[in-house]
């Protein structure tokens, strides 16, 4: 499973079912931990994704600087070696990819947290 999916899924055993407080407190822990390893998968892929944008980044910011002209520069300046950057699609998909795996992360957080009160 995705992490969106077991997200999704440890959401909807969060509810108590007070009719059946024995088994659901015998659960707890399993799902604690699993919401504790979701978390860690989760940091991990946004780690990973976070450090692939910064090589990215550095990758384009040198090829920039050594042939300004491939990429249509006539005048090297700061601004517009990040606007270069930022504009390029290899660097837009990494950053939306971090976008998404830092958004699982903080979602896992928030549901541990729930889990931990439970």
């Amino acid at each position: 499973m995705q992490p969106n999916e077991i997200l999704i899924e440890l959401n909807k055993q969060l509810t108590i079912n007070v009719h059946n407080l024995v088994e659901q407190a015998a659960n707890q822990p399993e799902l604690f931990a699993l919401a504790g390893d979701l978390w860690a998968e989760c940091k991990e892929k946004s780690m990973v994704a976070k450090t692939q944008l910064d090589l990215k980044r550095a990758e384009l910011d040198g090829l920039i600087r050594v042939n300004p002209d491939v990429f249509g520069i006539a005048k090297i300046t700061e601004t517009v070696v990040e606007t270069t950057i930022t504009r390029h699609q290899e660097f837009q998909d990494l950053q939306t990819a971090f976008i998404q795996a830092d958004t699982n992360a903080a979602k896992s957080s928030v549901l541990m947290q729930a889990y931990s009160q439970r």
